[in-house]
Formats: structure tokens, sequence, C-alpha cells
């Protein structure tokens, strides 16, 4: 009787990680056994025998137990896993960090050698892969993600964490399940700063051609805000920075990537690769931004995949040696464009999912200056400067303030007259029956008059 008792405890034992309440457990169980009552030395003695136990990871002989280490391993750290990504807190960075598959291989060498305090070859890499599947087997007993500390209501930053809702900072706690991290401080008092900064000056320039250049300052910076923190369900929106060469488009994209933590944090997945059968869609997973600087020209770059991902949709996600899985992507996609390609498709699900953000005003060389032909000279160190620590934080604290007020507003971006007449402009230009309407035919007020099929066609 006593043996099988231990034998349950035991078996409860790892997915447990507060050992008072474990012990609370226990003592409940053994207190209550179906026809038969055991004295108390025996209860305690059995949960003394039970949390005090140490199952043997590596017997004398070498022989690893994956099943032990794996429990072992995920019962003692902070992890979830999503998706195809399996992600551990390190508290040296304070974030949940994206940990490959030969990561995890390489933290199967480094508990042997903590365990045994022996190198493990190379030649014993195939126990990796074992230990690997198990990882995967595993994790879903221990995959309690928290929805009310999750990324939907927090930005994680270098000085801690963001509410979104009230816009005060916390701190860093595991229990903020967030897989994107803001490289930067926030800092609620940024706003005397900004003013006076070289990251407003460039703002102002690259709007000032525009009718209402400040609802187009506000929707930059919601979109830099939905770069630190996704809400794809909720806005449902792809963002278009439209414009000629040199009209300050590389500086925004260059500012979001160190913002979010450079390449590596970075999907390059642009619209119309989003059609694609195979593992485009698979680059997303894990990824804190989708940028596209130079959206090709394709007739099908919006298609039905490109406005699931969009929307936050359920998507089939492939990736290479892994099994299929339909999952929903939560993820922004900021694209760059000259000009924006006809959409095959006429319906409004294109036009509802785009937002375009016009910037008229053109940067060049000295001598273009002198020309007339371009409205500013080109400041060349001018990322260096809006990348520097005081610098990026004054972005980020900006639009952190700015996705505050898009939550207070329901998620409904601003609403510019400058993005809705590139809209409405889009529209016509992609519509050549709405363009033969508007320029060919005009309407009367006398219903007797007719026009002949013949002389309309």
């Amino acid at each position: 009787r006593n043996q099988d008792c231990f034998n349950l405890g035991v078996k409860l034992k790892n997915p447990v990680k507060n050992p008072e309440e474990f012990a609370g457990m226990l003592r409940y169980i053994f207190e209550n056994l179906p026809e038969t009552e055991l004295p108390e030395a025996e209860i305690n003695a059995l949960i003394h025998s039970i949390t005090t136990f140490k199952k043997t990871l590596v017997s004398k002989g070498g022989i690893v137990n994956m099943h032990e280490l794996s429990q072992d391993f995920l019962s003692n750290t902070k992890s979830f896993s999503r998706g195809h990504c399996f992600y551990i807190y390190d508290y040296k960075k304070n974030a949940y960090e994206l940990n490959s598959d030969r990561d995890i291989q390489r933290l199967y060498f480094k508990l042997l050698d903590n365990i045994t305090g022996v190198k493990f070859t190379e030649y014993e890499a195939f126990k990796a892969d074992k230990f690997l599947k198990q990882i995967y087997i595993e994790i879903p007993k221990y995959n309690k993600i928290q929805t009310e500390f999750n990324e939907k209501m927090y930005v994680n930053c270098d000085n801690g964490v963001y509410s979104i809702a009230d816009g005060t900072l916390l701190p860093h706690d595991p229990k903020y399940i967030l897989t994107n991290k803001a490289h930067s401080s926030f800092n609620p008092d940024y706003k005397d700063k900004f003013e006076t900064s070289a990251f407003k000056e460039y703002l102002d320039r690259v709007t000032q051609k525009c009718k209402d250049p400040e609802t187009v300052l506000m929707l930059l910076q919601e979109m830099i805000g939905l770069a630190l923190s996704p809400h794809a369900q909720e806005v449902q929106k792809a963002f278009a920075l439209l414009g000629d060469g040199a009209n300050g488009k590389s500086v925004i994209f260059a500012i979001l990537s160190e913002l979010v933590g450079g390449v590596e944090n970075t999907a390059t997945v642009g619209l119309e690769r989003m059609s694609k059968k195979g593992f485009d869609l698979g680059e997303l997973e894990g990824k804190a931004v989708n940028i596209d600087p130079d959206m090709q020209y394709k007739d099908s770059f919006f298609t039905d995949s490109a406005k699931s991902v969009v929307a936050g949709d359920m998507v089939r996600i492939n990736k290479k040696y892994r099994d299929p899985e339909n999952m929903n992507i939560n993820i922004t996609t900021i694209v760059g464009v000259n000009r924006l390609p006809a959409p095959t498709e006429k319906s409004k699900g294109v036009y509802r999912r785009l937002a375009i953000i016009p910037l008229y005003t053109k940067f060049g060389s000295p001598q273009e200056y002198r020309d007339g032909q371009v409205d500013y000279i080109a400041d060349k160190n001018l990322v260096k400067k809006l990348t520097i620590p005081e610098a990026l934080s004054i972005v980020l604290s900006w639009a952190l303030d700015g996705l505050t007020r898009l939550y207070k507003n329901n998620w409904v971006l601003t609403e510019s007259t400058d993005c809705a007449q590139q809209i409405e402009d889009y529209r016509y230009e992609s519509d050549s029956c709405m363009q033969f309407y508007s320029e060919r035919l005009t309407k009367v007020d006398d219903p007797k008059q007719r026009i002949m099929v013949s002389d309309l066609y």
C-alpha cells in the first residue's frame, strides 16, 4: 500500500512547481484514501520521501532517461510552446527567448554536463534528437498560457513591462507571456524631449506635404506601436508606406528593425509571397514584425492567404522537417511601395485590409536641392542619430502612447483624409469600370433619356 502511494506521489511530482502546494495535495490524498486510514506518522514519512526523492536521470552506465530528463527540465524552467516555436524565459534578458531545435539540442548536452560532469561527444548527437522529440511530447502538459498576461495587453521594454491599458510601467516578470521585446526603455516623461528631437523634425518633414499632417503622424504612431505589439485580429490592416524613392520610408524601416532587435526578429515576407504554397508563411513564426521595404509588383499580391495573415485568421503553416500546423499568426505587416499594383479581386476586402500612408516629401543631394528637385538635403547619418539609446527611447515612448490611444479607441485606427483619399484613388485606378463610368457617362435626371447598348460598348 505504501509503495503504491509513493509511486503515485512521484508520478504527480514533476508537473507541480510549488513544493508547499504539492505537499498539501499529497496530504489531502493520503488522508482520504478509500477503504483505509494511514496513521499521521506514515503520512508525514511518505510526504518527506516523495518531496525529497530525486529520480535517476542518467544511470551509472551512462544511459539517459529521456522521459525523466525532459520532465525535470520543463518543471524547472519557465517555458511554453506556440505552433512550431519553443520559448524559454531568460532571466538576464527579462524576456522569453525563441529556442530553435539546435538550441534545444545544445541544452541537452549542457544538462548532461551539469548532471554527470562529463563532456558528451558529437557521436551522441542522435540522443539529442531523442531529447528534442521528448520535449515536444511533454511540453503540452506544462503549456498553460495565461491570456490575461500576454502580448495583447503588454509590451516588454528594457526597463520594464508597459501596460497598454493605462500606460504604466510594471516590473519584469515571467508571468507576462511576451515573445517580442522592444530594445529600448520607456520614458513616461518623454514629451518635452520629443518636441525638440531629431525624430520630431524628421516626422514633420516627411508629412509636411499632406493635407492633414497631424492625422498622418497619428497613424504612423499607431503603426509603429502595432509593430511592437501586434493585434492582427483586432486591427486587420496591413500598412503601405506609399511614395517615390528617397521619401523617408527607409528611415522608418531602419528604426522599426532596431526597435524589435534587428534582422533576426524581423520577417521579410511580401504580401505577394503569402499566396504561394511551401514554406514562406513559416518564416513569419516567431518574428516580431513583417517588413517588406520594396514590395514587388505582382497582380496577385493580395490573395486569400495574404488577407488571412493580415486579419489574424487561421492559416496552414509548413516548416521543413516538421508536421504542418493550422494556426493564427499575430504579426503586423508593413510594406514600402512606389505604386500599388492593381488587385485581381475587386471586393471590398482588399481595400478594407490596407492602410495607405502617403509620404510626398523628397530628399536628395545638395545639388538636387539647389536645383529645386527635392524638398530637403538627405542626412546620411539620420538613422544613426535616431537609433542611439536616448533617441530610440523617445521613438519607443511616442509609439507606445499611440498604442494606448488605439486601445482606448477599441483598436480603430485614426481616420486620415490623406489616407482615405489614397484608398479611394487606389480603388478608382484599379477598377476600369469605375473609370469608364466617371469619365464617359453623365448622370441625368430625365428617366426617358436612354443610350443604345451598341453606342455604350
